[in-house]
């Protein structure tokens, strides 16, 4: 099923920054264009950063001071390239956790006249940005009560130059005057030298560097949130090099495969002035057809104009602009210096929306540019578009393989990178014409053009190596991304993710070219045969790595219901089994009965049976604290007497309790059990049929 494409996502040097609170929105109304939510009391968050991974661990607490008796929807602003793995709520003296299930999130609210609508108010609309996380809590708050919501995600920081930043968005006025209390915590513990942090808004940050660790906090009391939280560190220039990371399960935990263990490693390349960069020949494509009139071609425009203010000296450059017709700047590559520069500058601003989209013919002006660009160079397209082809050849399947056609007769290395602006674009074709060039797709909302591809531009700005590929020996390994493997820039990272099963020293040899002449690098990866705590993000990492190729043949796939149906199975297959949310699934605040995955780190809510009689368990909250009430419910759970066996990892039975099985399932108070925090089963069983699931216990 699989095939050797790269990921659709916003490379993680590309993210948006790290949103902070969420939001309780109990009703929208569309007529005022305004919303109401809960009151906002104090908002506590934790982020632990290992090597780049952010775990952030982000808690609101909020108090309904609506006057009524309500629900709400919570909705919380969540990067793009962030993978959610955990919410749970705390009410009324006890922690509940909430479940995946096998649908996409409810994107719409309740609205004043109790029907949904998708329509957002600006000021929510913007707060919330382009990749919210939306979670019905199915919770009815009285007057004055409160509820408080932890959300746990995981994300790798943008990196660039040895600077590492953390960007924490805190612009809170959008949604309400004043906060309580606003708390942010962040250690970080780093494989390199780290040799400065800086702060940047808000006053009363207290931070502390050791070696390879530091520490920075901030709390504010009774103030108005109208700035972002923004942190950056620097390592130490010159430890750069291959850094490797790993941890091995046991078979004991393992539920969803037979690969125990999980790595990543890190390649950057020297970032010092002396390192040669190879110079590359670089066209933009834009599209200026009438629907990006406005803020659209403006951000385009202001895009452009970035990436010819910071192209290297010996680069060659073409910018291509389109709508039913197809106009270049000039008709071969230009150098690029100071009379070129300002002649480019001058052609940008002069761009103007207009006409139908003629994507065929754009592609094909593009890509026969690099009929004139030798295999020293490095050779990149960024295509921008926010519509549909509509002049030329307009059926995704055969522009697609036209245009790949003459890419692998022209220039077989050219990198077509597409990018959609809007909810208007056609997912599956440029997907595939990423997919089928070396390239990525990237989608984003109007807002974000300019910056999502200037970011872009920075990270390939500078290439070392190309055409690159990574052997290992033994071949151990599987499972890894992103695939392929793209280029070697300077100041940047390459970041692989994978599995293995067997451990022990695996060579990584790094091929590529440079300047025309092939390029070799080897680097000793040990993967470690134990359980290692502090690696637990690798799961969660390779998770979302592979969940993201699967959704890119997902989107390429689309209209074939047949392969379709099969990703959406694997997908959320995976997203149960590893506790990280996908587009294709949801938390919820409500147990199904059956059906549900997720929840901690390689042990989910759900587990499958025994022996092929045995049917599923859910068990909700997992894990669960020792004080807490414990909901055991089978799908379709035969009502009546009941025998609940708890079992210890070793196999002991620990206790054996007799139940009624009613409407819920059954219901066990924790703190009656006097359990020690770890792992347990526990086997239930009605007079015809057994139930078998796992249970983690907390403090």
């Amino acid at each position: 099923m699989k095939k050797n494409i790269l990921l659709i996502a916003v490379l993680f040097f590309m993210q948006q920054a790290l949103m902070a609170q969420g939001v309780a929105v109990v009703k929208i109304d569309s007529v005022h264009q305004t919303f109401t939510a809960l009151n906002l009391a104090q908002n506590v968050t934790n982020v632990q950063i290992d090597n780049q991974v952010a775990t952030v661990i982000t808690s609101q607490l909020f108090v309904n001071n609506t006057g009524d008796t309500t629900n709400f929807k919570y909705a919380f602003p969540l990067p793009e390239t962030a993978a959610a793995t955990n919410i749970r709520w705390f009410y009324h003296g006890y922690w509940h956790n909430a479940v995946l299930i096998g649908a996409p999130q409810d994107t719409t609210f309740q609205t004043d006249s109790t029907t949904t609508s998708p329509y957002i108010p600006a000021a929510l609309d913007t707060f919330l940005g382009g990749s919210p996380l939306y979670f019905p809590v199915n919770l009815f708050l009285a007057p004055g009560d409160t509820v408080s919501i932890e959300l746990t995600y995981v994300q790798l920081l943008p990196y660039q130059n040895s600077y590492v930043s953390f960007d924490y968005p805190g612009k809170y006025n959008l949604i309400q005057p004043g906060v309580n209390l606003d708390s942010l915590h962040v250690s970080i513990n780093s494989y390199r030298l780290i040799d400065s942090l800086n702060e940047f808004t808000y006053a009363g940050w207290i931070n502390a560097i050791n070696g390879n660790e530091a520490t920075a906090d901030i709390s504010l009391h009774n103030s108005t949130l109208n700035d972002d939280f923004q942190l950056q560190y620097l390592l130490h220039p010159d430890s750069t090099g291959f850094f490797s990371f790993s941890t091995y399960y046991p078979d004991s935990l393992l539920r969803c495969d037979t690969l125990n263990g999980f790595f990543t490693f890190i390649v950057e390349p020297n970032s010092t002035i002396q390192t040669d960069i190879i110079p590359k020949d670089f066209v933009l494509i834009i599209d200026h057809s009438g629907s990006m009139e406005g803020v659209k071609i403006d951000q385009a425009k202001d895009a452009a104009t970035y990436i010819v203010n910071n192209l290297n000296s010996g680069d060659r450059f073409n910018i291509i602009q389109f709508d039913a017709t197809v106009e270049s700047m000039s008709p071969v590559f230009l150098d690029y210096n100071i009379a070129n520069q300002n002649a480019a500058l001058s052609y940008i601003s002069s761009i103007a929306a207009n006409s139908s989209t003629d994507i065929s013919d754009a592609l094909d002006l593009g890509i026969n540019m690099f009929a004139a660009s030798d295999s020293t160079r490095a050779k990149i397209i960024v295509f921008l578009t926010d519509g549909q082809p509509n002049v030329g050849i307009s059926d995704p399947t055969a522009l697609v393989a036209h245009e790949t056609s003459l890419r692998e007769s022209v220039a077989p290395g050219l990198s077509l990178n597409a990018f959609g602006v809007g909810s208007d674009v056609n997912y599956q074709l440029l997907s595939q014409l990423a997919a089928d060039n070396n390239g990525i797709a990237v989608f984003f909302d109007n807002s974000d053009l300019a910056s999502v591809v200037s970011n872009f531009y920075t990270t390939i700005q500078s290439p070392v190596l190309l055409n690159t590929s990574i052997n290992y020996s033994p071949p151990v390994v599987a499972e890894t991304y992103p695939q392929p493997v793209p280029s070697l820039y300077k100041g940047q990272q390459l970041v692989i993710t994978g599995r293995y099963k067997v451990p022990g020293p695996d060579t990584v040899t790094l091929t590529g070219t440079a300047f025309g002449f092939p390029v070799s690098y080897q680097y000793v990866m040990n993967l470690t045969d134990s359980l290692i705590g502090a690696n637990s993000f690798l799961t969660k990492l390779w998770a979302k790595d592979d969940i993201d190729y699967l959704m890119n043949e997902y989107y390429i796939n689309q209209g074939n219901s047949q392969v379709t149906d099969s990703l959406t199975r694997e997908i959320q297959s995976l997203s149960f089994c590893w506790g990280v949310v996908s587009p294709l699934t949801s938390f919820s605040g409500t147990n199904p009965g059956g059906g549900a995955g997720g929840g901690g780190d390689l042990v989910g809510i759900e587990e499958k049976a025994s022996s092929k009689d045995d049917l599923s368990l859910v068990i909700y909250p997992n894990p669960a604290s020792k004080n807490a009430q414990v909901i055991l419910s089978g799908a379709n759970m035969e009502k009546g007497r009941s025998y609940v066996k708890i079992i210890s990892a070793d196999g002991k039975v620990l206790a054996t309790l007799e139940y009624i099985v009613d409407s819920v399932g059954i219901t066990l108070n924790m703190a009656d059990l006097k359990l020690d925090s770890g792992m347990y089963l526990v086997e239930v069983k009605t007079p015809t049929k057994n139930y078998i699931a796992k249970l983690i216990i907390e403090e």
